[in-house]
């Protein structure tokens, strides 16, 4: 009965918000320190949630009252926040953030059904675990869009006189959940894509995991955070160790069925 009259509900709010709060506009470009244009930046305003992207000569044009807090990010710059006000053209310059070199020793291995091979391999997140301590935010693996929600994004702005209307739809049509589940499916696809790539089926038949289970075996590791943190950190000499705790039980399962 409560779920019934929730949408009737949230579509009053929705209108009558947009009566009461009217959205200014603003607009500007966006470029490096040299003043070359940048596209596909991700414009958020940070206080109603509403994201837009510059164009290819790196325009942007994103609704926004003045004091709302507006931000601009993009892989391997450094984010850029400021305060809105009405009626302003904006230059932003977006300054190009240290990249960390990686180690490769890891990445060039491919591992076999060799005991030598993952003996060989070094397991190394300590520049995982630096991240971690210095609270320091990986960058975005895909420009995905975030699946809004419904206290966050739709809610508190509220509070706060705005009204994020894309993201009460998304919120009460169900597409921000199927939002949501999809990116886990896409992000599972390529975890085992990148895991096939880096380990030879070969190891698997040696641990006596037949070929088409091999899938299969990868999905049922993937409960335990330790694969899921390596795999993240495409780490896959701790990854094969993480694993293969995993097994003799995976072995029991398909015995049984």
């Amino acid at each position: 009965m409560k779920k019934n009259y929730l949408r009737p509900l949230l579509f009053f709010l929705t209108f009558f918000s947009i009566l009461s709060f009217g959205q200014n506009q603003i607009s500007g470009i966006v470029q490096t320190e040299n003043g070359l244009r940048i596209p596909n930046v991700l414009v958020v305003n940070v206080t109603t949630g509403t994201k837009t992207y510059t164009n290819t000569i790196g325009e942007f044009f994103i609704a926004a009252n003045p004091g709302q807090t507006i931000r601009f990010l993009k892989d391997n710059y450094d984010r850029v926040s400021l305060e809105a006000f009405s009626d302003k053209n904006y230059v932003i310059n977006m300054i190009k953030s240290a990249q960390e070199i990686e180690e490769v020793t890891v990445s060039n291995i491919k591992i076999t059904g060799k005991i030598s091979d993952a003996s060989a391999l070094k397991v190394d997140d300590s520049a995982e675990r630096l991240q971690n301590e210095i609270g320091t935010p990986k960058p975005p693996q895909k420009p995905r869009e975030r699946a809004p929600e419904m206290k966050k994004d739709v809610l508190v702005p509220m509070i706060f006189g705005a009204l994020n209307v894309d993201g009460l739809y998304k919120v009460v049509s169900g597409k921000s959940r199927q939002m949501k589940s999809l990116y886990r499916y896409e992000d599972e696809v390529d975890d085992i894509q990148w895991i096939r790539s880096k380990i030879e089926d070969s190891y698997f038949e040696s641990a006596e995991i037949p070929n088409d289970q091999i899938n299969t075996f990868l999905n049922f590791t993937m409960a335990d955070a330790d694969v899921r943190r390596y795999v993240k950190a495409r780490n896959a000499g701790g990854l094969v160790i993480a694993m293969e705790k995993h097994i003799p039980e995976f072995l029991k399962r398909i015995k049984k069925d």
